[in-house]
């Protein structure tokens, strides 16, 4: 047997016995082994053979003093590391044990800290979004409200303007430039744009008479719908002949445009005679120009 062999192999195994065993229970326990794997009891069986060769080599060294003095030195201290081994493995499963029980532990806390904070965030959402529900809804109802006072008026006192910039004016129409010039007429219920243009819904007629006066430089416009009922404050003729006027000194090149748009507004539904006189005017000067533009042209 190698010597390699008695770092791997307990001697006394092999006999059934412990190292605290005397030399007559090694003999005895020999002798009872023996016969069991002896090659002429086993001639065709190698692993006896094999065997028979371990426990013969085993009691030449537990039978001999010296022998087995330094075999049990060899054999205490392989019994030593294996115990050593042992509770260094107990002490390193513990630590990795309690080392997973703590990264556990841990993501368990953070998980639940993490579920609470979505909690707490999704109840500030829904408190936001109620409060945000709340406003919008209040908006809304202030919206409806309006379209119910002009909804119960039957869409009285609502005109429409057509706005343009100048051809040599560059600068493109904006809500915002719409506003600032043009809030200042009246309530405007909606503006929308058109290419070039924006069509501008007023809620009062009286915004036609501001327009048609104080129109801002840069700014041509075209009437496109008037509807207005009997007790709806209507200017009077000669209101709408300064109104004209005014215009004419402050912007001459509206005028025209004001001219031919009074002359064939879409809808006019109005009781007021001296208007409806007024409008019968300028339909026969807007024909009588259109017939010298084509005399011109031919």
């Amino acid at each position: 047997m190698e010597m390699f062999d008695l770092k791997k192999i307990n001697l006394y195994e092999l006999f059934d016995l412990t190292k605290e065993c005397t030399e007559s229970e090694i003999k005895k326990a020999f002798r009872k082994k023996a016969l069991l794997y002896h090659p002429d009891k086993n001639p065709d069986n190698p692993k006896a053979n094999e065997i028979f060769q371990r426990l013969s080599k085993a009691l030449e060294i537990l039978t001999d003093e010296k022998a087995r003095t330094s075999y049990d030195k060899i054999l205490q201290a392989k019994i030593d590391r294996e115990i050593r081994d042992r509770k260094f493995d107990d002490k390193r499963k513990k630590f990795k044990h309690d080392l997973e029980q703590k990264e556990k532990l841990s993501e368990q806390v953070s998980i639940i800290e993490e579920e609470e904070r979505l909690k707490r965030e999704i109840e500030r959402i829904r408190k936001e979004g109620s409060k945000q529900l709340e406003e919008e809804n209040e908006l809304l109802k202030k919206k409806l409200n309006e379209n119910m006072k002009i909804k119960s008026r039957g869409g009285n006192n609502v005109i429409k303007v057509k706005l343009k910039k100048r051809s040599k004016d560059s600068n493109a129409i904006t809500d915002e430039m719409i506003r600032k010039n043009f809030s200042a007429f009246g309530s405007i219920l909606s503006i929308v744009m058109v290419k070039k243009s924006a069509l501008i819904e007023y809620e009062h007629y009286d915004s036609l008479k501001m327009i048609a006066t104080n129109c801002p430089k840069g700014f041509v416009f075209e009437i496109l719908n008037v509807n207005c009922d009997s007790s709806a404050k209507m200017p009077t003729k000669e209101n709408l002949k300064n109104s004209e006027k005014s215009n004419n000194n402050n912007h001459n090149d509206n005028s025209a445009t004001v001219q031919q748009e009074i002359a064939s507004p879409t809808v006019v539904n109005c009781d007021d005679n001296d208007y409806e006189e007024y409008i019968l005017k300028r339909l026969q000067e807007a024909e009588q120009n259109k017939r010298k533009q084509s005399t011109a042209e031919v």
